[in-house]
């Protein structure tokens, strides 16, 4: 990829990722909430989700380049959307990774127990194995392009439905 379709993913990246930044007035804050793990775990969500929510939009334009040719004129080759969309699952995953570790932690030391299989978890950890499913499916043949646009652009939706449930949703 060229320099500065890097540079744009990188900055697309961090503009997700600060959007998807938790709120976190400290003086508004319940106490569970003021810890490191609680702090690790939101940062590493946010990096992952906003990859992984960049590399969704990339399969949706993707989708779209296929269905409607004079949209797809406008937009890079489908092989560097593809190549973009996997560059960024390649980036996001091991942060989404590392936050469901770290808020297993938070959550064994804040009410004893690593996982309740409430709503919230339960959607991340669907989120996870469709990116999972993403970065190992795309290495078998015939596999790369549109079926791993789908699988992004549905992980996609998932995600926001997450991030709705996390933000606005009682527990």
């Amino acid at each position: 990829m060229r320099r500065q379709a890097r540079l744009v993913l990188l900055l697309a990246w961090l503009v997700a990722s600060a959007l998807l930044w938790p709120m976190t007035a400290s003086d508004r804050m319940l106490p569970i909430y003021r810890n490191l793990w609680f702090a690790a775990h939101a940062a590493c969500a946010a990096l992952g989700a906003g990859a992984l929510a960049v590399a969704g939009i990339i399969g949706v334009l993707y989708l779209v380049a296929l269905s409607a040719p004079s949209v797809a004129s406008h937009l890079p080759t489908l092989a560097t959307l593809d190549a973009a969309a996997y560059m960024l699952v390649r980036l996001g995953f091991p942060w989404m990774t590392l936050s469901l570790v770290v808020g297993s932690i938070w959550a064994q030391l804040t009410w004893g127990t690593l996982w309740n299989w409430e709503m919230r978890e339960t959607w991340a950890l669907i989120v996870w194995l469709l990116f999972l499913l993403y970065r190992h499916a795309r290495d078998i043949p015939g596999w790369a392009g549109k079926r791993m646009a789908f699988v992004a652009a549905a992980a996609l939706l998932i995600t926001l439905l997450t991030l709705i449930s996390a933000r606005y949703l009682p527990a």
